[in-house]
């Protein structure tokens, strides 16, 4: 018998391209390839360039990225769900929403609930959050069935919160679908290095810039949006506006072709939950410099070298 899990658009509505709409993608995809399962991704309207994942209960339509008008998308997409809600009753067996915002997970409050833990940065760093996004990950933690982490990491930090969750919590390891391997030659005339992801609060970019500054090679940042006024007046008032380029949101191939060529990537993070792009780097042959954080450690083990949290002499 094929049960059916159920996907939403959340992360898709804010995020273009990003680690969670990768993994929830990639998740998506590989459920439906499974012969026992069968992934079905809620209608409404998205912003993800590659898809969302396999079929749909009814159409998706996919709008150009809206800053802040993301939430009227998903608003527009709760309207969308409690329609398809009532139509698909019970023929799903697992709702596995895509982030934790309450009023968009009630529209479909009579599946049973599973979520996945990336990390427990908003609850330890709330200057990334605000009191409502931590109300509705606490209310998604308590009302789930069961909850996934991405790493031992991750649910040990969980459960010193919420103690409460421990016989429901599971540790699955995210795999890697492997970007496309470029065919040219990778390595070109002059060396950089390769910064993938946000670059706020606790990733800790400001120590990667001090060390490009104290040293001779290039640096390509890939994602994280494009760099406000007060970044770039402060890489050119220290010359080094020649030797840092930004690429916000390259396509697979073009991330592929600029990890690949690199010395190595580089992740000064002091926080995270997993940490994808080391191991799309790693995938692709190119060395990976991490952070001495605990998570780094568990993942990636001998894989990679480690230097000191926020010390450029140790980077």
């Amino acid at each position: 018998m094929t049960r059916r899990v159920l996907y939403d658009l959340q992360v898709f509505v804010e995020q273009s391209h990003g680690g969670v709409s990768r993994y929830f993608r990639e998740l998506s995809r590989a459920m439906a390839s499974r012969g026992q399962w069968e992934a079905v991704v809620a209608p409404g309207v998205h912003v993800a360039p590659e898809g969302v994942g396999p079929r749909g209960m009814g159409p998706r339509i996919r709008l150009p990225a809206a800053g802040r008008g993301f939430r009227l998308m998903r608003g527009a997409n709760r309207v969308v769900g409690r329609i398809a809600a009532r139509a698909i009753g019970k023929r799903v067996e697992v709702f596995h929403p895509t982030w934790y915002h309450r009023a968009s997970i009630e529209v479909w409050g009579h599946q049973p609930l599973v979520i996945t833990i990336h990390d427990l940065i908003p609850e330890t760093w709330p200057s990334v959050t605000t009191p409502q996004q931590l109300e509705d990950r606490a209310w998604a933690i308590r009302n789930a069935g069961a909850i996934l982490c991405v790493s031992r990491t991750t649910r040990t930090e969980l459960l010193t919160l919420f103690p409460a969750a421990e016989g429901k919590t599971f540790v699955a390891y995210p795999g890697v679908n492997p970007l496309p391997a470029p065919v040219e030659d990778r390595r070109g005339p002059e060396p950089y290095f390769v910064y993938v992801g946000k670059r706020g609060a606790y990733k800790d970019f400001g120590t990667l810039l001090r060390a490009v500054e104290r040293g001779s090679h290039r640096l390509v940042v890939v994602g994280g949006g494009p760099p406000g006024e007060a970044m770039m007046k402060h890489i050119r008032e220290r010359g080094l506006d020649q030797r840092i380029r930004f690429e916000s949101a390259p396509d697979d191939a073009n991330l592929a072709r600029i990890i690949s060529g690199a010395v190595a990537l580089i992740s000064t993070s002091r926080k995270e939950g997993f940490g994808m792009p080391p191991l799309e780097a790693l995938a692709l042959g190119t060395p990976v410099l991490l952070t001495d954080i605990a998570v780094y450690r568990e993942v990636y083990g001998d894989w990679a070298v480690y230097f000191e949290p926020g010390r450029v002499e140790s980077l």
